[in-house]
């Protein structure tokens, strides 16, 4: 029976080493709740500002007598797109119609009109910009509708170091002055 004490300080040790192991673990899981608090009021903050400000969007509406497609005060509003009659593109193999609604200018006769009413040669983003001021376009499609109206000698494409600029055929002749020549 000597051994039994050796058992028993065994036993002791690892009770120690369990009891030291909780209790770092109670720790940790104390801190994680903390920030489970955290979060959790400022979840609560958020929650209340949105519900305010879905309040007073509902309050103007009425105010303003706008008729809303949201149904309680708490209920955010649809986005405007949806409000929009789009009509659905069905599948063919034609392009005639397609990124536009009826009634609506091209793009291209839309770029060409802005290319004749400017003076001087514009960059590829001052056109989108004026573009975007009208129908929803990107970049890239600007850039294909200009490289269409300069194929179709609709416009002109200058080169001023890494720029390019575009212009209207007849704005770029109408826009300068030709002397009158001599024939004498």
């Amino acid at each position: 029976m000597p051994e039994s004490p050796l058992v028993l300080d065994e036993y002791a040790r690892r009770i120690r080493t369990d009891v030291d192991a909780n209790l770092l673990r109670q720790e940790q899981l104390r801190g994680e709740l903390r920030k489970l608090e955290e979060e959790h009021n400022v979840l609560l903050r958020l929650q209340e500002t949105l519900a305010t400000g879905a309040e007073a969007i509902a309050s103007m509406r009425a105010e303003t007598g706008e008729a809303g497609e949201a149904g309680e005060a708490g209920e955010l509003p649809k986005p405007r797109r949806a409000e929009r009659q789009v009509p659905r593109r069905r599948g063919g193999k034609g392009r005639a119609g397609k990124g536009r609604l009826s009634g609506e200018a091209s793009l291209i006769e839309t770029v060409n009109a802005l290319l004749q009413a400017q003076a001087e040669p514009r960059s590829v983003a001052e056109i989108l910009g004026e573009v975007i001021a009208v129908r929803p376009a990107t970049i890239q499609t600007v850039r294909n509708t200009l490289d269409r109206l300069v194929a179709t000698s609709k416009a002109e494409r200058t080169k001023q170091g890494r720029s390019v600029y575009y212009s209207a055929v007849g704005a770029a002749a109408g826009s300068q002055p030709t002397p009158a020549v001599d024939a004498q």
